[in-house]
């Protein structure tokens, strides 16, 4: 869990540094407006990985994870959810939604885009913390988008999935 901790808060969580005189905390990447769209939900599909099997959303205020809803994986579950069968071999799932009105309020159509670079930005920060701490990363490509908005809770358009991406130890 300690692993997944890292990853998460210089990904995409708050700093230890602050700026301005309210000393408003950074976040690990850079948003557009600073609207912050993404969201990042966490399925833990293995029991070995430390923590338990089922569906969490980072809280990044907190830097914790809240439960959605506990529940085991089976391969079949898997191979529903993701279009690669080695989908199986990963003990995680990051997947990060954009929920576009926090940037269109501001920036209209251009949210869209601001929104796929700052999940850009987020995936970088996996890949690059995972490596450290010797995790292997792989984005997804090959998902299932409604399955997983099925899944989230989630409508596909007011908060839609960006990015997916599997994590190993």
């Amino acid at each position: 869990a300690s692993d997944l901790s890292v990853v998460l808060k210089y990904s995409s969580g708050l700093q230890d540094k602050a700026r301005g005189q309210d000393g408003v905390k950074l976040r690990a990447q850079p948003s557009g407006g600073a609207r912050f769209p993404l969201e990042v939900y966490v399925l833990s599909l293995k029991k070995e990985n430390g923590v338990t099997p089922g569906i969490y959303h980072y809280n990044v205020r907190k830097h914790g994870l809240d439960t959605l809803r506990v529940r085991n994986f089976s391969n079949e579950d898997i191979a529903h959810l993701f279009t690669y069968p080695w989908a199986n071999n990963c003990s995680m799932a990051l997947i990060i939604t954009a929920v576009f009105h926090r940037g269109a309020m501001k920036y209209g159509e251009r949210a869209y885009r601001y929104a796929m670079l700052e999940a850009g930005h987020v995936g970088q920060g996996v890949y690059l913390t995972g490596a450290s701490c010797g995790v292997g990363v792989t984005g997804m490509g090959g998902t299932r988008d409604e399955a997983l908005h099925n899944l989230l809770d989630i409508d596909g358009t007011q908060e839609s999935l960006v990015y997916a991406l599997m994590l190993s130890k």
